[in-house]
């Protein structure tokens, strides 16, 4: 698990991304909003490529964080 959200996706991410903020914990991403479509498609065109396989993913956003931009 860690290979694939760290040295593959992250990394990956970081490289065609290097401006855009990651962070990894356990088997989650995250990053600003205004980059998250790129991660979105980062994460699944990884499955896809790798395993063959559509992955369905979880968008949470940070709400305290939205809160205060309002």
């Amino acid at each position: 698990e860690s290979r694939i959200v760290i040295k593959d996706i992250a990394n990956q991410f970081i490289e065609e991304n290097p401006d855009a903020p990651l962070f990894t914990i356990h088997d989650c991403w995250y990053t600003h909003e205004t980059h998250l479509q790129i991660l979105e498609k980062t994460v699944k065109d990884y499955f896809q490529q790798e395993y063959g396989i559509e992955v369905p993913l979880k968008v949470e956003y940070n709400e305290k964080r939205r809160a205060e931009k309002t």
